[in-house]
């Protein structure tokens, strides 16, 4: 499709867009969003999915490397991860509606039954929820799949370095306009022991256009782990760590048009005056085709977050800008930056990392308007009540009013995947915030009831007196008609607040059970409360 065509049509379909509402679902399923009090919310916030796995296997398997993608019609998102429950590391997908609740079950996205490795996938979603999965492949290179929205492969798996398969390729990114067109992005090592980074465009069918071509232009340079961010007209620009100045890591950029023609040169990122050492560049892209790429940065002593915008044309707004509020030996580091923008609002944008200020790694955020200018402060986004565990490698999608959030995390002792949705005004509670947590404790009726083969269960946790630092030991527990347990929800310290958890019908060994009457059972010290489910298979 024409850039013109393209333009003309998004035109038309923002305008349609406007008048629809957000959370339609590919179902029509609703689900429970009430407006209720979180344990992590401020007095705007109306909606929150607290902290949830999504990897359903069973047994002790080892998940990392989450990548995230929504679209902006049905709102609905997809995970994807690198797993080894099979032993040998592969790539599993997990689709999910607006609300958190599972499309199906996690499914493997490489079509290959051997030994071979598969790891670091990313994705992109187009405008009516279809799909691209890419990643680092043992037996092809930088491989990837088209599905979609339903989870339906489309065609088979291509190689996005066709042109040299086993070649040392690694560091997969990808980008999907509305209409289902992408561009692959990787680093690619040479005969001289040095990396470059290769591109490549694909149409909707999964056609690459053109041939591949190289992105970067130092001689002697060693590039490394590009990113790619997609305007509304199809421009792009990918941004990568490079060692072609001093033997040090800085951040570069090179911009191009839809037809993948480079505009101006590559360009560093950083301010002109600072050569310490950077990292993990992530990038992204309004529709008018500003740019913001944010990165670890070493300029004071320690790995910072930093960030910069530019405009159109490829020119810095303003200058380099420090995105984590820590500071100093207490701060000790912050990696791995994961960037999003509301393009379907103000232009706002989040950016969230690892961040080590409280001896572990956790995950943060900071929002700014679409000036750039701070709204709050950093947060915490995972549960601060696992914050003794380990959060690492976050990735953040954004639709509308909602952000997804998803990384890796240790807190049931392997490394797992998790998930957080919240408000675009969502943050970290405050003591004078406590009116809004609940006077009383509530378990409310699951929903939907009858359900099949997935049922919402909501309960809120009143505040005690007037602190928040007391937990509350808490567990949430399926029972069937005999009163013997069948999967136990929730059995942890939670703090105040309103909650809602999702049961997919599956006992503690993860096995589907039968249809039947169920009871759900919430206690906690000073509060024991049962009601009845139907299961309906």
């Amino acid at each position: 499709m024409r850039p013109v065509q393209k333009l003309f049509l998004l035109g038309l379909l923002f305008s349609v867009l406007s008048f629809l509402p957000i959370s339609v679902s590919e179902s029509d399923t609703k689900f429970d969003l009430e407006n209720k009090a979180s344990p992590r919310l401020n007095s705007i916030t109306s909606s929150i999915v607290d902290d949830f796995l999504v990897n359903d296997d069973t047994g002790s398997g080892t998940q990392m490397d989450p990548a995230i993608s929504t679209d902006p019609f049905y709102g609905n998102f997809v995970l994807t991860w690198d797993d080894n429950r099979e032993f040998y590391p592969k790539i599993y997908a997990q689709r999910l509606d607006y609300s958190g609740a599972r499309l199906g079950i996690n499914f493997k996205v490489n079509d290959d039954t051997g030994t071979g490795w598969q790891l670091v996938p990313a994705i992109g979603k187009d405008l009516f929820g279809n799909f691209v999965i890419v990643w680092w492949d043992w037996n092809c290179g930088i491989c990837g799949q088209r599905f979609s929205i339903s989870g339906t492969p489309l065609g088979a798996r291509f190689a996005a370095n066709s042109y040299n398969p086993q070649g040392w390729v690694s560091y997969p990114a990808i980008a999907v306009d509305l209409f289902g067109d992408f561009i692959i992005t990787w680093q690619e090592e040479n005969y001289y022991f040095n990396s470059n980074i290769y591109a490549q465009l694909f149409d909707s069918s999964g056609t690459a256009s053109d041939s591949t071509f190289r992105v970067e232009y130092g001689a002697t340079s060693y590039a490394h782990a590009p990113s790619i961010a997609l305007d509304g007209s199809g421009n792009f620009m990918i941004t990568w760590a490079d060692k072609r100045a001093d033997g040090t890591y800085q951040v570069y950029a090179q911009r191009f048009n839809s037809a993948g023609t480079p505009l101006g040169s590559n360009f560093k990122v950083s301010d002109l005056n600072v050569t310490a050492s950077q990292a993990s560049p992530a990038a992204a892209a309004n529709w008018s085709g500003d740019f913001i790429i944010t990165w670890e940065d070493y300029r004071n002593g320690h790995f910072d977050i930093y960030a910069q915008r530019f405009d159109s044309s490829g020119s810095p707004i303003d200058s380099n800008f420090k995105v984590n509020d820590g500071a100093g030996s207490a701060y000790p580091y912050q990696y791995s930056p994961s960037i999003a923008v509301d393009v379907q609002g103000s232009g706002s944008f989040v950016i969230t990392w690892e961040d080590g200020r409280n001896g572990n790694a956790d995950i943060y955020a900071q929002r700014y308007d679409s000036s750039a200018s701070r709204v709050r402060n950093n947060y915490m986004v995972n549960d601060p009540q696992f914050a003794s565990f380990a959060q690492t490698t976050p990735d953040i999608a954004v639709n509308g009013s909602k952000l997804f959030f998803t990384w890796m995390d240790t807190r049931r002792g392997n490394r797992d995947i998790y998930a957080k949705i919240v408000d675009w005004n969502w943050t970290e509670v405050e003591e004078e915030e406590l009116a809004n947590l609940p006077n009383s404790y509530e378990l409310s009726q699951n929903f939907p009831n009858p359900f099949n083969p997935y049922t919402n269960i909501s309960f809120s946790l009143k505040a005690q007196g007037s602190t928040l630092k007391g937990s509350i030991r808490t567990s949430l527990i399926i029972y069937n008609i005999l009163g013997q347990k069948v999967k136990t929800l929730l059995d942890e310290e939670k703090l105040p607040g309103s909650y809602k958890v999702i049961w997919d019908g599956k006992d503690d060994l993860g096995k589907e059970v039968a249809s039947g009457i169920y009871f759900y059972q919430l206690k906690t010290p000073d509060y024991t409360a049962t009601k009845k489910m139907i299961l309906l298979r």
